[in-house]
């Protein structure tokens, strides 16, 4: 689908790269949490269970962000 003047590039492309510094920002976290022993010995299986599907989930909209911006250019 041509979009050529029907959006502003680099206003998505901001957009875009905003929304993608603040999805790796959640997965360094989750991550964090994750590499520290006591997090993972001490918290309810379920906790630890649930930052690992969010680092899934994260990572699934990374990529999906990833390929909106190399489609813009």
């Amino acid at each position: 689908i041509p979009l050529a003047g029907l959006i502003d590039l680099s206003a998505e492309k901001t957009r875009l790269s905003k929304e993608i510094a603040k999805i790796e920002s959640e997965i360094k976290k989750c991550e964090n949490k994750l590499g520290n022993a006591n997090f993972v010995a001490n918290a309810p299986a379920e906790v630890v269970t649930q930052e690992r599907q969010r680092i899934t989930d994260w990572s699934t909209q990374l990529g999906t962000l990833r390929e909106q911006m190399r489609k813009l250019g």
